[in-house]
């Protein structure tokens, strides 16, 4: 069973990301248009690739952070939230 945003949230704030990401992976395979756990997804791979240092955490923000964003704009051109990050 998937996990629902407010749970996904909780482990992210209880600086879970690597469990939090798997979890959210698995939501977004059945609504890969939920809004909520696209930006936390993209907030969470930046998190956990900052623990690394600088260099992961811009390999992150290309490789799964601006794909998330861009995810959201596709779906809600006007998101503030991802227009803004």
């Amino acid at each position: 069973m998937n996990m629902n945003y407010e749970e996904l949230e909780q482990l992210f704030y209880a600086n879970e990301l690597e469990t939090c990401i798997a979890e959210g992976e698995k939501s977004l395979a059945s609504s890969p248009d939920d809004l909520d756990v696209l930006f936390l997804m993209a907030v969470a791979h930046h998190d956990l690739a900052y623990r690394e240092g600088h260099e992961e955490a811009y390999v992150a923000i290309q490789k799964q952070v601006i794909p998330y964003l861009r995810k959201i704009l596709t779906i809600d051109p006007s998101n503030n939230k991802a227009l803004y990050n």
